[in-house]
């Protein structure tokens, strides 16, 4: 959604004015309210019963993979495990797997860099004394390809992610085990999903002082118990001034967003929230409003992201799962397969076969 620039009426900077002077009286600087959001893996190789992470024989890459291993395998339910570029060939794969390829690759770099030695006073000198050197320099890219393996045994690409890192001024060791580890730790950040705290700033409305209510106990993590104060205000609030109206609209649409039960995803709860904040948008188009809805509408992709990847859990780990055996029916007992060979008549003996 593109940004809107800030409508800064007189008024508005008089009461910024009074907010600098004034600090907290006013309610001008709002109250900073935490909540955790969860975010989900970019790579979302967990989702799968079997994982191969597959290198070359560069030692580098080898640890990055390693450390991908290790995190999912004490993370998840999946089965990781390394092995080579040059082994995929020969790997019969079991049904419900994923290969993830990864390489990385370092670069030396040299960068001209100036320092000041002595400043320059203003009357003695025209320039200060600079001294022009070069730096060395290491760059880093982790490259990560995800692909499906079909029924037949044929690999399907599905995704592809980099990573970055970088170092500079210090010897080539030094800066080697800086890259690889901030590579190792951006490669891995790739598959995880992520509980984030996430920080809101809601403001009161003096002429509702429920919304300074509601705030308060938002701050303490109540969040139904503030919605429930707030959403019995809307027709009230439909009296106030635009920049009020908005103030309340945009506490409403927030405090929508986050009121949630553990572990509940709500289209409908969520679809509220965009209304009160499109409406707030509408009266007083403030770029912290707009700033919000954006982070709402990321929000909603991301529990839906979510969403597939717990049903494609399901589904991965359902097609690998062990078939149950047939039970017996009671009066029946398991049959021998050499009780099934055909008896021979009594008295008969096959035919020895005949030399030629």
């Amino acid at each position: 959604m593109p940004r809107r620039a800030l409508n800064r009426t007189p008024a508005d900077r008089l009461l910024a004015c009074l907010c600098l002077s004034l600090g907290l009286g006013l309610g001008c600087a709002g109250t900073s309210v935490s909540v955790e959001v969860e975010r989900p893996a970019l790579i979302p190789a967990d989702t799968f019963p079997f994982v191969f992470i597959a290198t070359d024989h560069d030692r580098d890459a080898v640890l990055v993979a390693q450390d991908v291993v290790l995190g999912l395998t004490t993370s998840s339910d999946s089965q990781a495990r390394r092995v080579t570029i040059d082994e995929l060939d020969s790997i019969r794969f079991p049904e419900a797997s994923v290969i993830v390829e990864l390489s990385l690759a370092l670069r030396e770099l040299s960068r001209p860099r100036s320092m000041t030695t002595r400043p320059c006073v203003p009357g003695e000198c025209d320039d200060p004394n600079v001294d022009r050197f070069v730096a060395a320099a290491l760059r880093g890219v982790g490259s990560v390809k995800v692909f499906l393996v079909q029924r037949d045994g044929t690999r399907e690409l599905a995704q592809e992610a980099q990573v970055n890192a970088y170092d500079e001024g210090r010897d080539y060791e030094s800066m080697r085990a800086r890259v690889v580890g901030e590579l190792s730790d951006r490669v891995y950040d790739l598959f995880v999903t992520r509980r984030e705290e996430h920080r809101v700033r809601l403001y009161p409305v003096s002429t509702l002082p429920e919304v300074g209510q509601a705030i308060a106990l938002a701050a303490q993590g109540e969040w139904i118990s503030a919605r429930r104060l707030l959403e019995p205000l809307r027709r009230e609030a439909r009296s106030l001034g635009p920049p009020s109206r908005a103030r309340y609209l945009y506490a409403l649409g927030v405090i929508r967003r986050f009121a949630n039960r553990e572990a509940e995803v709500s289209e409908a709860r969520l679809a509220a929230a965009e209304r009160a904040l499109r409406a707030a948008i509408q009266l007083d188009p403030r770029q912290r409003y707009a700033d919000a809805l954006e982070e709402l509408l990321l929000h909603r992709e991301h529990l839906r992201n979510l969403a597939a990847q717990e049903d494609a859990r399901a589904h991965n780990f359902g097609i690998a799962a062990p078939r149950e055996e047939i039970p017996v029916p009671d009066g029946y007992a398991p049959v021998q397969p050499s009780e099934l060979a055909p008896a021979e008549p009594e008295g008969e003996t096959a035919p020895a076969s005949q030399p030629k």
